[in-house]
């Protein structure tokens, strides 16, 4: 949820808008999030999962939550408040209702969270990133997941792929935290790979596996580039014929803003399984192939790769495939909504008042 919000805060900031940034403590937003934001923040955690204990106490978690929210929202006074999904947003958006505050939300995943489900009853206008997210009578709206600047102005399939790009190229994400099962599996498929045929491989690994690749790359694939964290994505995307990834929101959102082929493995332990969700929207477009991580063996991925080296006719159809769901304006048109409420709300306050 954070990534999207900040691409948000950006274009909200590039507008001259003030941006007030409400989070959780010890989240990673205290991290992340710029000072030029001004964080707020407030003690809540998600319920899922948790012990019996901390269920017990939850209601009055909550209530401190939804209190601190209020004391939050009294003070900045915003025009309009922007859920975007996750625990943090419960308490904020049903303190923006209780003091008669726009809301808006916007769901990035093809299942709607339970805080959104919930709050979509009392928003003003609901967003969605996928079709059929939210039931009918709420009118949501699909506005795509925001991307970054940079990423949505990778040129298309068409310019990419116009003349032969050279050796095969793979881009392996294992997350910006890693993903030790895809990390693994993926440097089993290369080091049993035939050495004249090798493909050219960037992966990011995350913090914790990036030696151990790398040292299989090193006997296997000696030219693979191997980071804990890349830097540049749009130039790492521009560069991939395909990528293999999670199938989280932001990335599904960048793979069609620009245009990419795609194997994803979902992380199979998401809330509602809402990546395999993600995945299968790609996979329906014909722009993606998708594994369960459960079934998934290094023989069958290695099959994969290798039929596509051979077919670079099916990658673009796959990356033009994806680049027609895409969507590059998806910021703008979150802020314009947000606007459009604003003016209705203070139209509607001045003719209370009169």
């Amino acid at each position: 949820h954070i990534f999207p919000a900040l691409t948000v805060a950006d274009h909200c900031y590039a507008q001259g808008v003030s941006i007030h940034w409400l989070g959780a403590s010890g989240g990673m937003e205290e991290e992340l999030v710029s000072e030029r934001y001004h964080l707020e923040t407030v003690k809540i955690t998600g319920l899922r999962g948790k012990s019996k204990k901390v269920l017990l106490f939850s209601p009055w978690l909550i209530l401190k939550a939804l209190w601190q929210s209020i004391r939050i929202l009294q003070r900045v006074k915003p025009d309009v408040v922007l859920g975007m999904g996750g625990f943090v947003s419960g308490p904020g958006g049903l303190a923006a209702w209780l003091l008669r505050i726009p809301l808006v939300i916007h769901e990035q995943n093809s299942v709607a969270g339970l805080t959104n489900r919930w709050l979509a009853r009392l928003a003003k206008e609901t967003l969605q990133a996928f079709p059929d997210v939210f039931p009918d009578k709420l009118m949501a709206r699909q506005v795509g997941n925001p991307v970054r600047q940079d990423i949505a102005a990778i040129p298309a399939p068409i310019e990419r792929f116009r003349y032969s790009r050279g050796p095969f190229r793979v881009l392996v994400i294992g997350g910006s935290r890693g993903a030790t099962a895809i990390n693994d599996l993926v440097s089993q498929v290369f080091s049993a790979w035939p050495s004249d045929s090798m493909p050219l491989v960037w992966h990011q690994t995350g913090q914790l596996d990036c030696e151990k690749v790398e040292a299989l790359y090193r006997e296997h694939a000696p030219l693979a580039v191997v980071e804990r964290f890349i830097e540049d994505m749009a130039a790492a995307y521009a560069w991939a014929d395909v990528v293999i990834a999670r199938a989280g929101a932001l990335t599904v959102a960048e793979l069609a803003a620009m245009g990419s082929a795609s194997i994803l493995i979902p992380y199979p332990y998401a809330v509602d399984d809402h990546q395999y969700k993600n995945a299968e929207w790609l996979a329906k477009a014909g722009a993606a192939i998708v594994f369960r991580q459960e079934t998934v063996t290094v023989n069958a991925l290695r099959e994969v790769l290798q039929e596509l080296t051979l077919q670079p006719e099916r990658i673009y159809e796959m990356a033009d495939a994806a680049h027609r769901l895409g969507v590059t304006t998806s910021g703008a048109q979150i802020i314009a909504v947000c606007e459009n409420v604003v003016r209705k709300h203070r139209g509607a306050s001045y003719a209370a008042m009169d």
